[in-house]
């Protein structure tokens, strides 16, 4: 809670080390250089600011957009990898928002698989309980141990609701344990641990807090409090991610299932975070455009969609996605002219194109990979995994641009490619620079700079043809 002199407290626990802390002027600027250095690490945020802070009042100061933030992006590994791209041709700045986009209009989002939920937080969508009543999934007698455990039944003071992915709670509470040793799989089910010390951790978000999506484990997000508890229906992740839950959607339930259309979502393009990379593109040159080609197009494609919802209803000639499942949801929304089975199908070929959006899997780059390695995953050089993913590509991009001479070019990639695969990152600035095109690049954080009700940095490529 809150009060006018911007004191951070929870009423009747004052007394707690870090519940009651004063900000003002000089520690809201801690705060922000502590995220610029860690990110969201919060218990290292928390110790940068002193003063008594615990990773909850910063969390919480900063989730709820109590302190601006300004000059706020990539953590520093990012930031330095960024401005260390060794003889490529510069990358400027993303371009601010323009106020008006022909976008903007509802007649100019309609049919284009947007939910009218597409701004609303987390907790108003699980209010309105979508797609409850149909397939509600009970918890194993594994995960019920872990919500009896973590008190995920029992808010804090002055809340009803909380939201938990259990996947991402216990990755949470095993790096907890580990620092005290023993058997982390025997620990992680026979601790209990108090809602003091579980809110502290960050395992849980309260209404009004700004989450994370678990793309892999997005079906295992338990809604809890003291209104009982459930998981996350397909649906409402849908609405959360901003898709609209009809056309692809339920083509994708059909195909994977609820889980795995759940999964299939969450791991998509915000669709504010698509629309504003098309505002973007937009300000750099506002066209005319009127086809879209797409590589890696995903179940949903909503990168290429944000583009259209922009620039104008745009044509796709092609688009190219591996997972024939996925192809399948997508070819019956888009209808595009050529499908691919894969990337490298469109070498050799004349497929001219006006944009050209490009979403690479991030799953060898991203921080959630690294984890889950470090955890006791299956042992790859992921250094090597990464460097290998980027490469290709790369030259995926390269015979792309060379069979379709787009206008435009838009790539979106996780910002664990600049802060894991450093080397990788540059080398593929260095490959991009050698085209014909001028770039634009840098991050894009789905909440702070999109409004996203869900924290995401993502990095993005935008490249205009060189005339």
């Amino acid at each position: 809670m809150w009060n006018s002199a911007g004191i951070s407290f929870r009423p009747g626990r004052a007394s707690m080390p870090g519940i009651y802390v004063v900000w003002d002027a000089a520690r809201d600027e801690r705060l922000r250089a502590a995220v610029r250095v860690h990110g969201r690490r919060w218990g290292l945020v928390a110790v940068a600011v002193g003063g008594g802070c615990s990773n909850r009042a910063a969390r919480d100061r900063w989730g709820r957009g109590r302190v601006a933030h300004v000059g706020v992006g990539l953590p520093s590994m990012c930031a330095q990898a960024l401005v260390s791209l060794g003889g490529a041709v510069p990358m400027l700045s993303l371009p601010s928002l323009p106020s008006n986009l022909p976008g903007r209009s509802v007649a100019g989002v309609r049919g284009l698989g947007r939910s009218a939920l597409f701004n609303r937080p987390w907790d108003y969508i699980v209010k309105k309980g979508l797609g409850c009543g149909s397939k509600v999934r009970s918890p194993t007698l594994r995960q019920s141990r872990l919500i009896a455990a973590w008190k995920l039944g029992v808010a804090a003071d002055g809340h009803r609701l909380l939201l938990c992915n259990l996947s991402r709670a216990e990755s949470i509470m095993r790096r907890h344990l580990a620092s005290a040793g023993g058997a982390l799989n025997d620990a992680v089910l026979c601790t209990c641990i108090s809602v003091e010390l579980r809110d502290s951790l960050s395992m849980v978000y309260y209404p009004g807090e700004v989450c994370h999506t678990v793309t892999t484990d997005a079906h295992l997000s338990w809604v809890g409090g003291t209104d009982g508890g459930r998981f996350v229906t397909a649906q409402e992740t849908a609405a959360f991610m901003g898709h609209s839950s009809r056309g692809g959607f339920n083509r994708a339930r059909s195909v994977f299932g609820e889980c795995g259309a759940q999964m299939r979502v969450a791991e998509s393009v915000n669709s504010r975070v698509a629309d504003h990379i098309g505002g973007m593109v937009h300000a750099l040159t506002p066209g005319p455009f009127a086809t879209l080609g797409t590589l890696y197009s995903g179940c949903f494609d909503e990168l290429g969609r944000g583009v259209s919802r922009v620039l104008g209803p745009l044509s796709c000639v092609f688009l190219a996605e591996s997972d024939a499942d996925k192809r399948r949801v997508l070819e019956s929304e888009v209808s595009p002219i050529h499908s691919f089975a894969d990337v490298s199908e469109v070498k050799g070929l004349t497929l001219p194109v006006d944009v050209l959006c490009v979403t690479p899997p991030c799953v060898d780059v991203s921080q959630k990979r690294r984890a889950f390695n470090r955890l006791g995953g299956e042992a790859i050089d992921l250094k090597a995994r990464g460097a290998v993913s980027v490469s290709e590509h790369l030259v995926a991009v390269t015979e792309a641009v060379r069979s379709g001479s787009p206008s435009v070019i838009v790539i979106e990639q996780s910002t664990g490619l600049a802060s894991h695969h450093p080397e990788a990152y540059q080398s593929f600035n260095s490959g991009l620079s050698r085209l014909p095109y001028v770039f634009h690049h840098g991050s894009v954080e789905a909440s702070v700079v999109c409004g996203a009700s869900h924290a995401r940095d993502r990095l993005v490529w935008i490249g205009i043809r060189d005339p």
